[in-house]
């Protein structure tokens, strides 16, 4: 999704601010895992990768154990496995995503992950997670891979299986909430990638979403949810490492591939590469390396991979017990067994035909974090409308009119089409959103802080057989207690077609919703068109009087978003009108710019008023590191040479000293 990507870039940023250096300690740690990753002593044991599912009993456990292993190893604070997350947080999202520097990075990353495993269990090797082999499934989230004997669950906090219970840097448990937005990788994906003919067509910024390994496996982070779903946090989750071993193996195929016709991978650096950091000469943040050196074969060869399960119709065996080949298409293929399988394999019992499914209710978890802090005491709750129009992708419903007699089956009674001029735009569609018969329809709300680092995301459920459906729901915002609180919203199908927000003019005489960019500003100024509970904001939308009066829907909901199934960024002529038409620029910018502005304060809840002109700066972002909140330094935090030193921003006789590594601050330059 288009959005996903714009509010990272945003909440890296954000991140960085709230980060501290990284230690000398595992500066130095990562130094020594490069030497023994090319120490031909410490690969007498080959790196070889199969998929997940196809390990023995005994490999499964000992990965899982070498992962906890690192989680108990405190050498590195808060642990080893800690300090590999924190290495794919805040200032190092640039050097590792938004570019063709993206494959490379991850390589060197989970090479360096691998090698620190193989200190635990010199037998280790990261197995690789083929998600193509999920997502013909009519339910995914049912897989093996989310049971006691793989992953853990997938819904909420993990609380089963090998990591459970896994302690996170804010604190809280790890989380998942798979299924409820995003897409796994598909066979048809995976061939159109690894037959594609120049990195410039599978990386950012050229390749299209169809053939792009990022952007598709962007979608796996969205659709795993929790930890994943944010790439500062993506690293805590031991799924993060079994999916970019699987985006590497599709990589090395397609390098494979380019061979082929007479391209040498190691120099298929593309020319148009985006952001400054992703250039071929840049510091890729390993060493003294640079991002081309990720490219290069001495990095594949140290790795082989098992080929892809796959199965015929002469031999149905995919070679694993918790794989099954699937004969009803023209061409067999290996899927996933289900966990309502596995149960039968266990209890030995056969498929009973007249057994009702099982139906998983979808939840989403929030951590509520704000900043470090995790505390629904710290959030609010402001009411949200929804309105949509049947998707076009949604077929006829089977209730169709009757005419002389005779039924017309070309529109069902409920058709959009009875009510609404046909549009072409709207019944476009989007490449990956499939037909479907399903009667509900599921729209996913998000509200990101612009002024704190906090998110929260729900979803509604609508008829989508009608014309039009509308749902109210509550999503969470940071509490204005003591300041403003600066957020943006979205919402989105199921096909991440993004809705258009809608905010009410409470300075008109007549309350009526007015295309707005979806960024408010929420104060503790009166009237509150936000409860400071769930319950609170229940009570601010339905007024009754008491238990036996119908609650009636209140008309001071200030946030309605219309989604009406077309593919336009609905924050196009915004974008453009800062920019110039022939202009590009970075959306995550220009949001953050939008919530930086001071409009006058005299209402609960503000809209940003959507004409205004945003001042977009054509300069380079400046880096910088704030050492504590009387020091800030320009450039990004890293571990220092001792002995250097750098002048604050602000009191001139403030200067940051590096002691050890990690800067400090002191009022007069030190002899040192």
């Amino acid at each position: 999704m288009v959005f996903w990507e714009c509010m990272q870039q945003v909440m890296w940023r954000m991140a960085e601010q709230l980060g501290t250096n990284d230690s000398s300690g595992t500066q130095e740690f990562l130094d020594k895992l490069l030497r023994i990753t090319f120490n031909p002593e410490a690969n007498e044991i080959p790196r070889h990768r199969t998929e997940y599912r196809m390990l023995t009993e005994s490999e499964r456990q000992h990965f899982h154990a070498a992962i906890n292993a690192l989680k108990a190893d405190n050498s590195l604070k808060p642990s080893v496995y800690a300090a590999f997350a924190q290495l794919h947080a805040g200032q190092h999202i640039p050097l590792a995503h938004f570019g063709p520097n993206f494959p490379g990075w991850h390589r060197i990353f989970i090479l360096l992950f691998e090698t620190a495993l193989r200190l635990k269990n010199p037998t280790v090797s990261i197995p690789y997670w083929a998600s193509h082999l999920d997502s013909s499934l009519p339910d995914p989230t049912k897989s093996i891979i989310w049971s006691e004997e793989f992953l853990g669950n997938g819904d909420g906090f993990v609380t089963t299986g090998p990591f459970k219970n896994f302690v996170t840097a804010n604190g809280t448990i790890l989380r998942r909430n798979t299924g409820v937005t995003g897409h796994l990788f598909t066979q048809a994906v995976v061939d159109k990638i690894t037959s594609s003919n120049s990195t410039s067509d599978i990386t950012e910024p050229n390749g299209p979403f169809e053939t792009n390994i990022e952007l598709q496996h962007n979608q796996v982070h969205h659709w795993i949810n929790g930890n994943m779903d944010n790439l500062n946090t993506a690293a805590e989750d031991p799924v993060f490492y079994l999916l970019h071993s699987y985006v590497d193996h599709i990589w090395e195929e397609f390098r494979k591939n380019l061979k082929k016709i007479g391209i040498d991978p190691d120099l298929d650096y593309p020319l148009d590469y985006g952001p400054e950091e992703q250039a071929p000469d840049a510091p890729i943040g390993f060493g003294g390396l640079h991002n081309n050196d990720g490219l290069n074969s001495v990095f594949s060869e140290l790795v082989t991979y098992a080929p892809f399960p796959t199965c015929t119709s002469w031999n149905p065996d995919c070679g694993s017990p918790f794989l099954k080949c699937d004969l009803t298409e023209s061409v067999p293929k290996c899927v996933s067994i289900t966990v309502d399988e596995y149960e039968m394999l266990l209890r030995k019992t056969e498929h009973d035909p007249c057994a009702m499914p099982t139906a998983r209710i979808m939840s989403v978890q929030n951590n509520f974090a704000i900043n470090t802090l995790c505390d629904i005491r710290q959030w609010a709750f402001i009411p949200v409308k929804i309105v949509s129009k049947r998707p076009p992708e949604f077929g006829n419903y089977k209730s169709f009119p009757v005419l002389n007699n005779q039924p017309y089956r070309q529109v069902d009674v409920f058709s959009p089409e009875v009510y609404f001029q046909k549009s072409q735009r709207s019944q476009t569609g989007i490449a990956h959103c499939p037909k479907t018969n399903e009667p509900s329809n599921r729209i996913m709300i998000e509200s990101h802080g612009l002024n704190y680092y906090g998110s929260y995301k729900d979803y509604v459920l609508l008829d989508q057989r009608h014309a039009i459906t509308t749902a109210v729901t509550y999503i969470g915002i940071r509490a204005p207690n003591g300041s403003s609180s600066d957020v943006i919203f979205s919402a989105y199908d199921r096909c991440g077609r993004i809705c258009k927000p809608f905010c009410l003019d409470i300075k008109s005489n007549v309350s009526k919703p007015k295309p707005c960019q979806g960024v408010i500003r929420v104060s503790n100024l009166l009237p509150m068109l936000y409860g400071r509970t769930y319950a609170e904001a229940v009570k601010l939308t339905w007024k009754k009087e008491d238990d036996s009066d119908l609650p009636e829907l209140d008309d001071s909901v200030f946030l309605t978003f219309y989604c009406n199934h077309e593919s336009i960024w609905p924050w196009e002529r915004t974008v453009r009108r800062q920019l110039g038409e022939s202009q590009t620029g970075n959306v995550g910018n220009i949001l953050t710019q939008i919530a930086r502005r001071n409009p006058p304060q005299s209402r609960g809840v503000q809209v940003f008023p959507p004409r205004a002109t945003l001042p977009v700066s054509t300069r380079r972002l400046i880096i910088k590191c704030r050492v504590n909140p009387s020091c800030t330094i320009v450039g990004a935090c890293r571990p220092c040479t001792p002995g250097t030193r750098q002048r604050c921003e602000g009191p001139r006789n403030m200067f940051a000293v590096c002691i050890n590594g990690v800067y400090s601050s002191q009022e007069t330059v030190p002899r040192i």
